[in-house]
């Protein structure tokens, strides 16, 4: 329960023993501005009216109200309790106000982790954090709008969570769909400032971090449960049947682990600029894939699941753009055209999924041409692409829903498997997200990203970190070779890394396309994942059993080093590494040439996965060399037999 404490103009109030808030006229909870564009977004720069503080607070212990005032403005704050977590709710406020300033408590120096899909830092102390979904038009975001900058591509988020989590065990979290960007620059103070007034901020704080991350993930909700046949190796595949019988060929042959395929270009394929494309026209092309369905089928009985791919975006010269412009499903101009953008060197139509009928249409689509026909699920992406300048269907602005947008894609996902005739054997895997994602994908993909500088700047890693502490408990990373390194021995060992980092992950996934290089083709490159797919196997009873506990406490499979150890002062700011359950510990090599590198081990003993030495608490320099990564395990763990055969 909490409380609250009133001693002149400062008013704290308490969680669990904890100030969770903490007010004064010198440090107000609260400051409120009035903004000239009613429409949030963040490339249009908003000319405020000044941020005014509401210094004055009083407290209404009968109803459990905080009436805040300062200048012409005032607002009325509820507090509850929901569950183990605060709720503050406003209720009444100045007509005008729709920017909103929260201040927390913070002390000098903690670190703060959170917020997404974060690429640039786990730790954000130091840092505005910009909490907008990324989508492919990060890149035009205008220099004029950032008030501290423009962010890199990196410090934008494939999923964005307005939720931060301190090493003092205490979360806070908006619930808006709204722009908003926390601030950690401030020595005394967390911030949140919201482009709107928000539903609700939920507080939350516990002794540890086990029971805090229970609580975030109450509240934001769990990952549903994944098929057995997820815990193995799934690879990607384009180029027609041909292509497909020959990587499986050469995986059989090399003795690989395959649990599933995904087919990019089931629909068929497009040259374009960029090279080869799959037709987004989401229908079976017999043309490419003669027999398919009885492929499908046969591959399933040897154990190995078919996947597709599939995007809410429709190519003009498809049947499904033609019938979904007839019905009036697409994304529209204000003139009432349909809104149609160049992709990449080809021309495609937008699901409109504020509309409910489009949306009934799609999940339809979906289980008649990807479900029925055999398909074990597909991968979902492209969830974040909404025209800023598009007429929905709703009415509501494109800024409006732009966060929510991805959440939209997902629930349509979901509805389309739990209404499809086999739905506890099927899924889809998500790369975009908003609050919210976790209950609606088994898997969250990591940034797959093939430009060298976010694998090897350890940006995948601290993403999946970053993902861990906003609740997400199962995610993957899909390794592929990087199409901008040109030297083709060190693409080769960068893809050799990627693979490595891939195995040691909940789900194991391989991209392999004609654009960024058929690894099969190469023997080395081959016997490496097929090595790898074999040790990912073999992983398969300690990573079911570390999924278990996610599912039912909410502790995420990837755990960061601060998350697992807190009271560690040496594991706070380390991204570099992690933990696969509570007994593997992962310090992947990020760039080629590397053959050892630091390891900070934390308390207990910890054994080479490949050489059996021992390690003890501390830092270390350990060997690393490829095939060999920095993997070990901790000795008083219940899996040590499991780990110690792992490679025989």
């Amino acid at each position: 329960m909490f409380r609250v404490e009133c001693k002149g103009d400062t008013l704290t109030v308490v969680l669990y023993d904890r100030p969770v808030i903490r007010h004064s006229g010198d440090l107000p909870f609260v400051s409120v501005a009035e903004a000239d564009e009613d429409d949030i977004h963040p490339e249009k720069r908003s000319k405020l009216r000044g941020r005014v503080p509401l210094t004055n607070a009083e407290y209404d212990e009968t109803r459990s109200v905080i009436r805040m005032s300062g200048g012409n403005y005032s607002m009325h704050l509820q507090l509850s309790m929901e569950g183990e977590n605060l709720v503050v709710t406003p209720q009444r406020s100045s007509v005008g106000i729709n920017r909103v300033v929260f201040s927390f408590p913070t002390s000098a120096g903690g670190c703060v982790y959170g917020c997404g899909s974060r690429g640039d830092s786990l730790n954000l102390r130091g840092n505005v954090v910009p909490i907008w979904v990324r989508d492919h038009t990060a890149k035009k975001i205008s220099k004029s709008f950032w008030p501290w900058g423009k962010p890199s591509v990196s410090e934008l988020s494939r999923v964005a969570q307005p939720t931060f989590v301190t090493d003092s065990q205490m979360f806070a979290h908006v619930d808006t769909e709204s722009y908003s960007q926390m601030d950690f620059r401030h020595a005394r103070r967390n911030r949140i400032e919201v482009w709107g007034i928000p539903k609700r901020v939920v507080i939350g704080a516990a002794a540890d971090n086990d029971r805090l991350m229970r609580r975030i993930s109450d509240l934001l909700g769990r990952q549903p449960a994944l098929p057995d046949w997820c815990y193995g190796t799934i690879v990607s595949v384009s180029g027609g049947i041909g292509r497909m019988a020959e990587m499986l060929e050469h995986m059989l042959v090399a003795k690989a682990d395959i649990s599933a395929i995904v087919l990019g270009d089931w629909t068929g394929g497009v040259e374009t600029p960029g090279g080869y494309q799959a037709f987004w026209d989401w229908t079976w092309n017999q043309t490419l894939y003669p027999r398919l369905d009885e492929i499908v089928a046969e591959l399933r009985n040897r154990g190995v699941r078919v996947l597709g791919c599939v995007k809410p975006n429709f190519a003009m010269e498809g049947l499904l753009f033609a019938e979904a412009s007839t019905k009036g499903y697409l994304i529209r101009r204000g003139d009432g055209s349909n809104y149609v953008s160049d992709m990449g060197g080809f021309m495609a139509g937008h699901l409109d999924l504020t509309n409910s009928e489009a949306v009934a249409w799609f999940e339809n689509i979906i289980n008649e041409n990807i479900i029925r026909l055999g398909f074990s699920g597909y991968i979902a992406d492209m969830g974040a692409f909404v025209p800023e300048d598009a007429a929905l269907s709703s009415g509501e602005s494109p800024a409006g829903v732009h966060n929510r947008w991805p959440n939209l894609w997902a629930d349509l996902n979901s509805n389309a498997i739990k209404n499809s005739v086999r739905p506890k054997d099927l899924i889809s895997l998500i790369s975009y997200g908003y609050s919210g994602i976790t209950g609606k994908t088994p898997v969250v993909t990591g940034d797959s990203s093939a430009e060298s500088q976010a694998f090897e700047g350890g940006a995948a890693l601290t993403s999946i970190l970053s993902m861990s502490y906003s609740g997400v408990g199962i995610c993957e990373y899909a390794a592929s070779r990087s199409v901008r390194i040109q030297d083709s021995a060190r693409a080769d060992e960068h893809f050799l890394r990627r693979v490595e980092f891939a195995a040691f992950l909940p789900v194991m996934r391989i991209e392999d396309t004609a654009i960024s290089g058929e690894f099969d083709r190469e023997d080395e490159l081959l016997a490496h994942v097929a090595r790898m797919s074999r040790i990912h196997t073999a992983l398969k009873p300690y990573i079911k059993n570390c999924a278990k506990t996610y599912y039912e406490s909410g502790f995420p499979v990837v755990i960061p080093m601060s998350m697992m150890y807190p009271g560690e002062k040496s594991m706070r700011r380390i991204s570099d590494q992690y933990l696969l359950g509570s007994e593997l510990l992962v310090a992947p090599v990020f760039a080629p040439g590397v053959k050892e590198r630091r390891v900070v081990f934390p308390v207990g003993s910890w054994i080479n996965l490949w050489t059996g030495k021992e390690y003890p608490q501390g830092e270390s320099s350990v060997p690393a060399p490829v095939g060999k990564p920095a993997v070990f395990f901790r000795r008083e763990g219940k899996h040590s037999a499991l780990f110690i055969n792992m490679d025989k």
